[in-house]
């Protein structure tokens, strides 16, 4: 799904609409305004001023002997991480936004900051459950928000040092047994990291065999092969702007948390819009419109408010390119929003867009699903839609050609019936041979009519079941003055 400039994965949109997304937050979520915190390198500047030492890599082995020296790492990070009048970046809220509400949101994060807390807070007025480390949840089956290598709040438990990662990932191994379960479990999506970061080499060593569950955000400058090394897939945004612009990630951000927070009413007010007009043409500038009704259509309700606004003969040839109406033309039951689509087409465009639909029809070689079939029937008989004798002819050849053993003698009956009204008795003697598929039997007999010897005669008899005087019905309206069935 386009939202702005970053095309999300449909897997990750299914995982968000299932509440199966995890969200991993790096520093690069709180670097922005107004938050402006630094990231994990600048930190180890900051805490190597006034030492005379320069931060060199691996940064977790420099600032390890930093604490051998005695510079007190953590008190002093924890305050540099906590000035008074921090404030969230929008991609803090927006993040929070992919999820329904505080008791839903699932964030995981390797910042020490607050600003998620203080962000749904004034999201939602409540924060979500908080778990900081080496405190944990369960790693297969939790929400809130998790603060993996801890928080300023308990600076004594920062994971800063080679020896605190150690412990976090090794010799106690807490922090890698959460993310083992959970990237088991959900799925994952990476927000404020490059593969350069020291703390991915450490996630790195936590991720089990990649299943096509994790996704990363990161610049279309970024190498796929890194990330996908590590069985993670590159989502890459652009930075039009040179390496400090993260507008880009913030707005398709901002976009897919308006797609997931929208409301019912939301939904039926931007889909009844698109659906009142000619749909979008097959370009790029009209993608990310293409990609909401994509979604809508798999859905039931959404669906729904489409076929209520949807009257342009241009959608009938947009679904066809799609190929969503794809399971109209296959024998496997219909869901609940192609059973929708069946109805809207058998309704408003068979009468007065025939031509239209015999084409599409052509192209799927005649092959009709039965309720589609069905739906197709009732609406030749039942609409007050004025159709012409020669339209009407050429349906019920399409019907005769693709119907399905399913097809009853009921539908068979009323098509007859219309077929009367319009004077097309050509098509009811149609129907009526339909009607009696697979119901004649044939025996040898003998005829005494007063001669010497008896007349062979071969006797025909139609099966007398509980529906048998639907064929006499149809045989009547094509005109015939007697009928005999048994």
């Amino acid at each position: 799904m386009i939202c702005g400039q970053i095309d999300f994965p449909d897997k990750l949109i299914r995982a968000m609409r299932e509440q199966k997304l995890v969200v991993f937050a790096g520093a690069g979520v709180s670097m922005g305004e107004p938050a402006r915190l630094p990231s994990f390198r600048e930190l180890a500047e900051q805490l190597a001023d006034g030492t005379g030492r320069t931060p060199y890599e691996p940064l977790d082995r420099f600032l390890g002997e930093l604490q051998h020296q005695g510079t007190k790492l953590h008190e002093r990070a924890a305050t540099f991480l906590a000035r008074e009048g921090l404030e969230p970046t929008p991609l803090h809220r927006d993040l929070l936004r992919l999820f329904k509400d505080s008791k839903a949101a699932r964030i995981v994060t390797t910042n020490f900051d607050l600003l998620f807390e203080k962000a749904a807070q004034s999201l939602w007025g409540e924060s979500p459950d908080v778990f900081r480390a080496p405190a944990l949840p369960l790693g297969d089956d939790f929400n809130g928000i998790v603060y993996i290598h801890g928080s300023v709040q308990r600076p004594r438990e920062l994971v800063l040092t080679d020896s605190d990662f150690g412990r976090a990932y090794l010799t106690k191994g807490w922090a890698r047994q959460f993310l083992l379960d959970l990237f088991s479990t959900y799925t994952v999506l990476f927000v404020g990291y490059s593969h350069e970061d020291m703390v991915m080499h450490y996630l790195a060593r936590a991720l089990p065999p990649g299943d096509g569950n994790r996704f990363v955000l990161n610049s279309d400058d970024s190498n796929p092969v890194t990330w996908s090394s590590k069985g993670i897939e590159l989502i890459t945004f652009p930075k039009p702007q040179g390496k400090h612009d993260f507008s880009c990630l913030r707005d398709g951000i901002h976009k897919l948390a308006n797609f997931a927070c929208r409301s019912v009413i939301d939904w039926q007010r931007v889909i009844g819009e698109l659906a009142s007009k000619a749909p979008p043409p097959d370009q790029p500038s009209a993608q990310e419109e293409t990609d909401l009704l994509k979604h809508a259509f798999s859905d039931e309700v959404k669906t729904r408010f489409f076929a209520e606004r949807a009257r342009h003969i241009e959608w009938l040839r947009w679904l066809g390119r799609h190929n969503l109406l794809e399971p109209l033309f296959h024998d496997a039951p219909l869901d609940a929003p192609s059973a929708i689509l069946s109805r809207w087409l058998a309704d408003e465009y068979i009468h007065q867009h025939a031509n239209d639909c015999f084409a599409l029809f052509e192209k799927r070689r005649l092959t009709l699903n039965p309720q589609f079939w069905s739906d197709v029937a009732k609406s030749l008989t039942r609409s007050e839609a004025t159709i012409t004798a020669e339209v009407f002819s050429k349906w019920i050849s399409v019907l005769l050609d693709s119907a399905p053993s399913s097809a009853s003698d009921f539908e068979l009956h009323w098509l007859a019936e219309k077929a009367q009204s319009l004077g097309c008795h050509e098509c009811s003697v149609a129907l009526f041979t339909r009607s009696i598929r697979g119901k004649l039997s044939f025996r040898r007999g003998l005829v005494f009519s007063g001669e010497a010897r008896p007349e062979p005669r071969v006797q025909i008899n139609l099966s007398n079941d509980r529906h048998g005087w639907v064929q006499k019905e149809i045989w009547t309206r094509a005109g015939f003055k007697t009928f005999s069935g048994r």
